[in-house]
């Protein structure tokens, strides 16, 4: 008993000398910066102190894979601190936290609501943390043993350490700068000590204990996740066993009477062939006018058959998928009779998917005429999970899963695409297809040169050396005016460039990432 008390105390010491060196490293590489190579280090910091102290989390796979994306999403943030690695990374970390706490979880957002709930309760955390200090009793002669043990070594190397200093010019100066600089990372954390700095270092202080503390009150989210199953079971009411028991006993041919599921059944089939009939029909025009004969000139306003189109397209294919997962979310799967059904139902899917391939039709044409943009690339990015999301539904009607099952995949397909999202800078790439149209007269009459000057800050190289597209544009300029001067496309972008390399010498080390890194050094060059 002695010695598990003994044992809790020196990891509670230890815990708290790590979350007050944590909160000075995260003083130091936060305060006055933007995110970049310090985001990666302290969220690799907390991951490494959690498992420092909590082992047993690493053989989950669910926390394996988040350690793994929060690992890859910091690098993203290192390669192109835009803003989508940025937020994905944070959010990345935040789910890993969630599988910290509870690593048997499976939904995502089971983690999320896992992470809150330590959230919540992180004044309990704190007050645990701490609580040892009131009972000074159960820090006996051990401590004071190993102080002694320190005391000699630490002696020693006071000596050795003086030595070598007088001894050694370099060695003394390498020392000083290494003291002068631990006493400005101690003492910045008490210098201009303002209402925001306070409400910074708390920040930090959550984020930390959040991260070290496992609570146990997140049992909760595990236990209802618990009693969810991939598998779907045929739930029976309480006259329906009653029944079922008495058909059993007497063995008479009574007809069992499920005139509930048998009409829900009925209302399916009419429903889904109606829709079925009509979805036919607009895949037929599609096909016809959209894939094989589709004309720019002739398909009259192409912004109107893009976003309102496009929108109302997408409605209908959640909708769809909405009613399959209504019909078949319980008994009726075990119907007897239900393979026409099921038939309809996968041809409905089928359809569906016809229709996401029209969309993406759509939006390439657009794409072609008008360039590259966040609402296009998202469209397109959306109908990947949808596509998906399709593919999940016919795996849940045929193998009778769960509503459950459908949530968790797609919830981790969601995951994955935001992760990929991060991989790719976005703000790059739309730059570069667009000025590729820019190279005709009549294609940069359709480009919006105000959204391509309003990209990242890593966007500014490309932008200058093909500076002439925007030399004295103005179309829209008004909506981009910062100042006086700014009174073409071409002076504006000089303007963000000189306010882009005067913030740039404000930043230490600590915001250092390759995009700004390269942005910089190009826009320096004469």
């Amino acid at each position: 008993m002695k010695s598990n008390i003994k044992s809790i105390v020196e990891i509670k010491t230890l815990k708290s000398a790590l979350m007050l060196l944590l909160l000075v490293i995260f003083n130091a590489l936060f305060w006055n910066e933007m995110l970049g190579l310090n985001l990666f280090i302290f969220s690799n910091l907390l991951i490494g102190t959690f498992l420092l102290f909590h082992r047993k989390s690493f053989k989950y796979q669910t926390v394996r894979i988040a350690i793994g994306f929060t690992f890859v999403t910091g690098i993203m943030v290192l390669i192109h601190n835009s803003i989508i690695s940025k937020i994905a990374h944070i959010v990345s970390f935040c789910l890993m936290l969630g599988f910290f706490q509870q690593g048997n979880l499976r939904l995502l957002s089971s983690a999320f609501w896992s992470s809150l709930v330590a959230l919540v309760s992180i004044h309990h955390s704190f007050l645990e943390q701490i609580n040892f200090i009131k009972a000074p009793a159960t820090i006996p002669k051990s401590s004071i043993r190993k102080l002694r043990l320190l005391i000699i070594p630490l002696i020693a190397f006071s000596i050795f350490f003086m030595i070598f200093k007088i001894a050694n010019p370099v060695f003394n100066k390498m020392t000083n700068n290494l003291g002068n600089q631990l006493f400005d990372i101690l003492s910045n954390l008490f210098v201009d000590f303002s209402f925001l700095k306070i409400l910074f270092l708390l920040l930090g202080a959550v984020i930390i204990l959040v991260s070290l503390v496992k609570r146990e009150t997140t049992l909760i989210v595990a236990l209802w996740e618990s009693m969810k199953t991939d598998v779907l079971r045929r739930e029976l009411s309480r006259e329906r066993r009653v029944m079922e028991m008495e058909l059993l006993e007497t063995q008479k041919n009574t007809t069992f009477k499920i005139m509930d599921l048998k009409q829900e059944y009925q209302t399916g089939i009419l429903l889904i062939a109606m829709v079925n009939l009509l979805l036919l029909v607009v895949n037929g025009i599609d096909i016809q006018f959209l894939w094989l004969n589709f004309e720019v000139d002739e398909a009259g306003n192409l912004a109107e058959l893009v976003h309102e189109g496009t929108y109302m397209l997408i409605i209908s294919i959640l909708l769809s998928m909405s009613i399959l997962m209504y019909f078949f979310r319980k008994n009726l799967n075990f119907y007897l009779k239900n393979e026409l059904l099921k038939k309809l139902a996968y041809v409905w899917i089928f359809q569906n998917t016809i229709l996401v391939i029209s969309v993406v039709i759509r939006t390439y044409y657009y794409i072609i005429e008008h360039g590259l943009a966040y609402k296009r690339i998202g469209v397109l990015l959306f109908l990947a999970l949808t596509t998906y999301g399709l593919y999940s539904l016919f795996v849940k009607i045929k193998e009778h899963k769960s509503s459950f099952y459908l949530w968790r995949v797609n919830s981790w397909a969601t995951y994955a695409m935001l992760v990929f999202m991060a991989c790719i800078n976005w703000d790059m790439l739309i730059v570069k297809y667009n000025i590729e149209k820019c190279k005709t007269v009549e294609s940069k009459a359709k480009i919006d040169l105000g959204f391509m000057l309003s990209r990242s800050d890593q966007t500014l190289p490309i932008l200058r050396e093909n500076r002439q597209y925007f030399e004295t544009d103005k179309r829209g300029i008004s909506s981009y005016r910062n100042s006086p001067n700014v009174n073409t496309y071409g002076t504006y972008l000089d303007e963000r460039i000189e306010t882009y390399l005067q913030e740039q010498k404000k930043y230490s080390w600590a915001s250092w990432n390759y995009a700004d890194a390269k942005t910089v050094s190009l826009l320096e060059e004469k």
